[in-house]
């Protein structure tokens, strides 16, 4: 079986079904220990990926006020 890169960047099991938590929990534990932009937008892309794969809605990120 070939390991998925997304449960790997989370630090999550590569076997059987992850839950909604798990994911959002790995996500912002990681979160609170990254500082490098290309680090965050990785572990986002990847919680999204998830949560989608989990059947899971998740809305679209705001856009920043400027």
């Amino acid at each position: 079986m070939k390991a998925d890169p997304r449960r790997k960047l989370l630090n999550l099991p590569q076997i059987g079904e992850i839950s909604e938590g798990a994911i959002r929990t790995a996500y912002w534990r990681l979160i609170a220990q990254t500082q490098a932009p290309d680090s965050l937008a990785a572990l986002r892309a990847a919680k999204t990926s998830l949560l989608h794969d989990a059947g899971v809605r998740v809305p679209p990120a705001r856009k920043p006020r400027g």
